[in-house]
């Protein structure tokens, strides 16, 4: 699994949860990619990709295990995400129209 911070900003207090997990896995990316956005305090602040249908599902169940819910539908995307995780208010506020999916901001290409 890859993964990386899309800004300098604050972290949940689940993000280390999250690094310590994601230290189990090796750097594989011989598969299909399924990038999965994280969304924290206003914007879209960590991605995941998961190559293969076995660390994307491994991914969706650990993020979820820790509280997070899909703001998407599963058949759907979000700007060439398979999955946008956050915390369940933000679903919420979604479900009572306070919080739209193109309230998030988007993120800047990464520097390489």
């Amino acid at each position: 699994m890859k993964h990386r911070y899309t800004r300098d900003c604050p972290r949940p207090v689940y993000d280390d949860k999250i690094t310590d997990w994601l230290n189990t896995f090796d750097d594989d990316d011989g598969m299909m990619s399924y990038p999965v956005a994280i969304y924290h305090g206003g914007y879209i602040y960590r991605i995941i990709t998961g190559h293969g249908m076995s660390e994307y599902v491994s991914i969706r169940n650990f993020l979820g295990e820790i509280g997070l819910v899909n703001l998407i539908d599963d058949t759907a995307t979000f700007r060439g995400y398979d999955a946008v995780l956050a915390s369940p208010e933000v679903k919420t506020a979604m479900a009572d129209g306070t919080f739209r999916m193109t309230d998030i901001p988007k993120n800047t290409a990464p520097v390489k």
